[in-house]
């Protein structure tokens, strides 16, 4: 057996010897007439390339250029937008800045819209795009906006029957008729606001006396245009609707 590579003064060879390759601490077997068709080489780095070589391996990696990147000079960076926006500032061709103005229309996934809603408010398509709009109150349902939320709910039913009263009282969607006795003294009897109101309100007097029986409003609102109203005789009665505003004498 003769070792050839790292022993330079090895005796020739003769049948399959052992050719002990030190670069790489790995012994082949081959034959003479194998030996001849292989040569000893390293491999080559090429661009942004780096090889480092050890006792037991080959280390490969990319050098410079951002992993094999190259690098340059950019003169001229511009900006577009889609339609809505406008661009400022573009192109930057030394230093400078880009900004962007405008509003993303419904096309382009947007709301076309500039303006911020006020409370209760929605975004309505109108065959064009959005309007903001909120919601309106059909009969027996009463809807308050607020700020992030909507409240929805079915309006009080109105009593069936009369409640008697002998002290002033505020009238209310759940007492919206009173028979008012009158005989301990004077009474007001109070409407709430005309302003979402969608039942009629009734008072009744029901006794003789001399003591005044009036009927008032709130936040100077009037009935038939007169701030207060009253009833001066036994067993008359008034009945009174809104029109959202004001009340009215049916």
């Amino acid at each position: 057996m003769s070792e050839v590579g790292a022993y330079p003064n090895a005796a020739p060879l003769a049948g399959t010897e052992r050719l002990l390759a030190d670069q790489i601490g790995v012994t082949v077997n081959v034959t003479p007439a194998q030996l001849a068709t292989y040569a000893l080489a390293q491999v080559v780095a090429g661009a942004n390339i780096t090889i480092t070589t050890s006792g037991l391996g080959i280390e490969i990696a990319a050098s410079g250029g951002g992993g094999g990147g190259g690098s340059g000079t950019v003169t001229s960076v511009g900006l577009t937008m889609p339609t809505g926006f406008t661009v400022s500032g573009s192109p930057v061709t030394a230093a400078g800045t880009l900004a962007v103005s405008g509003t993303l229309s419904y096309s382009a996934g947007g709301t076309g819209l500039g303006t911020a809603p006020t409370n209760g408010q929605l975004l309505i398509g109108n065959g064009a795009g959005y309007t903001l709009a909120q919601l309106t109150a059909g009969s027996g349902i009463t809807i308050t906006n607020s700020a992030g939320g909507i409240s929805i709910v079915a309006a009080s039913t109105p009593t069936t029957a009369f409640t008697t009263i002998t002290t002033s009282t505020t009238l209310s969607a759940a007492v919206n008729a009173v028979l008012v006795d009158a005989t301990g003294g004077n009474i007001t009897v109070t409407l709430p606001t005309a302003v979402g109101a969608n039942i009629p309100y009734i008072v009744k007097r029901k006794d003789a006396s001399a003591n005044t029986l009036t009927i008032a409003t709130t936040s100077s609102q009037t009935i038939d245009g007169a701030t207060t109203m009253q009833i001066l005789y036994q067993y008359t009665s008034v009945t009174v609707v809104s029109d959202g505003a004001n009340w009215y004498v049916t």
